[in-house]
């Protein structure tokens, strides 16, 4: 039976203001709550990842995965499940490389296997060559796609400690397992490359190398000596890497000169994943978002105004007033938010609608 969730219909008209400015506006919206149905991804539902695709031709799409659920749209704007296999239905992380499209996708039992198809409308298909690098009980958990290649990170149900888990890099033909000097780092949250330097970014730190399958985590390693909770590759202010952190934290990371600059935003949020959208940059957090703008070291921060709606995060809707954010994506010209339990959303003539 379809449950409903009934809200009271209210419209409120705000005006973004600086916290830096005073009374001068950014924008304005009017914001409308609306009755919701269940959302196509389930109800509740935790966006797990967004793929952004293009073949390298006019042929685009946009893959939403909710962990239970994998689903595809292209640029004519209609969802269409696209079940990975019977063994496997549940959709997981996603990425694309040489115009393919992955997914490692799941079972009820927590198994997962990784697919992939050379088109949007393609069969998926398992691939299978990476399983002999796999230790006794693991699984693939996560993949990272850079410009020249793919990242996967294993885990064991049955060990927690995931310093023992498995790296894998692929370059698009074959897996070669990834050796480390030290430990395997712990709480890896990204891998990227600088077109010379291959990057492994933690929750507590990270370290580089010129060579794609081999690291000196002994010697190497530097620590941030704060945490954060996600990382994405940057444009912001020259910025190379920019990520979201626990009390406040933003940092940016210049490899011009391997320095990460460390900012404070507002103590009483944790920052997810880092998004530059329209020369702004837009921060999720376990409380809505927020957005900022100028340069490192001397920003603006843009909320609607506290001293009126006494709320951060009144650009959304009352659904999404107290849930987390965790990140956002671009798909012909639609803003998307994905969030914890309360699936995905869009933002169209200034209202948040769920997907």
């Amino acid at each position: 039976m379809k449950k409903y969730f009934y809200i009271t219909i209210i419209f409120t008209t705000f005006i973004l203001y600086s916290c830096n400015d005073g009374s001068v506006g950014l924008f304005y919206q009017i914001e409308e709550e609306e009755t919701l149905a269940d959302s196509i991804f389930g109800n509740p539902a935790s966006i797990e990842d967004m793929l952004e695709y293009t073949d390298g031709t006019a042929n685009r799409a946009f893959f939403v995965s909710s962990g239970t659920r994998l689903y595809r749209k292209t640029t004519n704007g209609n969802w269409i499940k696209d079940t990975p296999s019977d063994k496997y239905p549940m959709g997981g992380p996603l990425a694309s490389y040489n115009n393919d499209i992955y997914v490692i996708a799941k079972n009820k039992d927590a198994q997962t296997q990784l697919l992939k198809k050379s088109n949007i409308t393609g069969t998926w298909t398992a691939i299978v060559d990476y399983k002999s690098l796999l230790g006794s009980g693991e699984y693939l958990s996560h993949m990272y796609e850079m410009s020249n290649g793919i990242y996967f990170v294993s885990y064991n149900p049955n060990n927690t400690n995931d310093q023992n888990n498995t790296v894998i890099y692929y370059n698009g033909s074959s897996f070669t397992p990834v050796t480390f000097s030290g430990n395997t780092p712990a709480n890896i949250l990204g891998f990227f490359y600088d077109t010379t330097n291959y990057y492994i970014v933690t929750k507590n730190g990270y370290v580089s190398s010129t060579v794609a399958t081999s690291f000196d985590t002994s010697t190497s390693f530097k620590e941030f000596g704060y945490t954060i909770n996600d990382v994405s590759q940057s444009t912001f202010d020259g910025s190379f890497l920019v990520a979201g952190g626990d009390k406040g934290i933003v940092s940016f990371y210049n490899n011009g000169n391997d320095t990460w600059t460390k900012q404070v935003i507002n103590t009483g949020y944790d920052y997810n994943r880092p998004y530059v959208y329209n020369n702004y940059l837009l921060l999720p957090s376990d409380k809505g978002y927020m957005l900022i703008s100028g340069v490192i070291n001397s920003f603006k921060s843009y909320y609607p105004d506290d001293e009126i709606l006494g709320d951060y995060n009144s650009y959304l809707t009352a659904d999404l007033d107290d849930t987390e954010s965790r990140f956002f994506a671009e798909f012909n010209g639609t803003l998307y938010l994905g969030a914890y339990n309360l699936g995905l959303w869009h933002i169209k003539s200034g209202n948040w609608n769920q997907d």
